[in-house]
């Protein structure tokens, strides 16, 4: 964990590269509203990223690559998850 103050938002987001600069560009723009904010990442391999045999066409639920990223919200174990969707 990199938290050095009081304000610390654990954000999860999806682990690729993609996402990864997404998170950087938005935790940025925070930062200019909430300069003494401190924003520690946990980069995520959901299993949308582990199974690279089902079709998206294929899926009935929409949280193929979302469902880890909730269940550490819902644990409050994050105060913020962000994907792309």
């Amino acid at each position: 964990m990199n938290c050095y103050n009081k304000l610390c938002i654990k954000v999860a987001a999806r682990g690729s590269n993609l996402s990864q600069i997404q998170v950087w560009e938005v935790l940025d723009e925070l930062k200019k509203f909430y300069p003494d904010a401190t924003f520690d990442p946990l980069w995520v391999k959901t299993t949308g990223d582990k199974d690279l045999k089902t079709s998206l066409r294929d899926l009935e639920s929409s949280n193929f690559f979302t469902k880890e990223l909730d269940d550490l919200l819902l644990a409050g174990k994050v105060q913020v998850t962000m994907h792309s969707a």
